[in-house]
């Protein structure tokens, strides 16, 4: 970008059709768990996370959507004033949800930023961390990092607080009738404080302190949580809440639909928590929100074979996400004004 060239949006490109589309960007290139989504609703665009950065399909993905918009402007193509804006919600600071977004995203000179909601310090006891522990102590920094190097620093930092008097709600304006909502949930309490890491220690890691899975927890269970509604339709993202055991009633996930779950109500479309990653103790709770759809994002993940073994009355139905891509759409007709109905498609990437 030359000097004193003014910066503009390829996103001005994009119609009003009045449809939502939510896009579960799928990992081909990588057998792990990694999650990055999209949000696409007239001019806006909201990423959710983005991904393991030993993948490039997120960053792939989104150049392609800019190529699109540009389809009718191929001079622009090459023009790194000519950007891709994005709102960026981030559900906890873990590799897998937000290091392609730092490390290839951020830096990308065709990609811009605009608000950015972060999720509370998980910040663990310093008596329970562990080596080569990958979360907001070292994660944090480099996003911060990442910020001062931006090409477009027109961004806005809102930093989301624990505790549920914390929720926050904001609408797109679309130039129409219909409004997409978006609310943020976050976690209702600090789980890097030692008495969680306690009881990580006690449940999860037989009494061993410095275990890696006590921090991993601690980090997994300060997701936020992200609805979104267009009409009647609605998508939940739940980051990496976890819900190890049966046994147990007082776990993140727990925790979280006591304090948001009559809120919430049922909803269409659900990402469950830590990717579907052999979570079965987290069916039950997803259920309770009446499901029509739940996604998982690990190639691997046993979810659908266990709800048709276990819940064989459930209507829920389970798409994977892990390594194709899954597009929702729904919104309303602009001449009729009529709801259209909730559709998916998945792409091969």
């Amino acid at each position: 970008m030359k000097s004193g060239e003014a910066i503009f949006y390829a996103n001005e490109f994009a119609s009003n059709d009045g449809k939502l589309k939510v896009h579960f960007i799928g990992n081909p290139t990588f057998e792990g768990k990694s999650d990055g989504f999209l949000l696409q609703y007239g001019k806006e665009l909201y990423l959710i996370d983005a991904g393991e950065p030993q993948t490039e399909d997120t960053l792939a993905y989104l150049l392609a959507l800019r190529a699109d918009l540009l389809r009718e402007h191929p001079e622009y193509l090459e023009d790194e004033n000519c950007k891709l804006r994005l709102h960026w919600l981030i559900s906890h600071f873990h590799t897998d949800h937000v290091g392609v977004g730092i490390r290839q995203l951020m830096p990308n000179p065709y990609l811009s930023f605009g608000d950015m909601w972060l999720p509370p310090d998980a910040t663990v006891h310093p008596d329970y961390t562990c080596p080569n522990f990958d979360g907001d102590e070292s994660n944090r920094p480099r996003f911060a990092k990442a910020l001062e190097a931006l090409s477009d620093p027109s961004y806005t930092i809102h930093d989301i607080a624990f505790g549920a008097e914390h929720k926050t709600s904001f609408s797109t304006d679309t130039g129409y009738a219909h409004e997409m909502t978006v609310t943020i949930f976050p976690p209702t309490r600090d789980y890097g404080e030692e008495q969680y890491m306690q009881y990580y220690t006690e449940h999860y890691s037989k009494g061993e302190k410095n275990r890696q899975s006590n921090p991993l927890s601690a980090v997994n269970n300060s997701s936020n949580w992200f609805l979104i509604r267009l009409g009647s339709r609605s998508f939940l993202f739940t980051g990496d809440t976890m819900k190890r055991s049966a046994k147990l009633s007082d776990e993140g996930l727990d925790h979280m639909l006591e304090a948001y779950g009559d809120e919430i109500g049922t909803v269409d479309v659900i990402k469950f928590p830590h990717h579907g990653f052999v979570r079965e103790n987290a069916i039950p709770g997803m259920l309770s929100l009446d499901p029509q759809y739940m996604i998982v994002t690990y190639p691997q993940s046993n979810i659908a074979a266990l709800l048709d073994e276990k819940f064989p009355d459930a209507t829920a139905k389970v798409l994977n996400a892990g390594q194709q891509t899954v597009v929702f759409t729904c919104g309303f007709d602009l001449e009729s004004g009529e709801e259209l109905p909730l559709t998916y498609e998945i792409f091969q990437n």
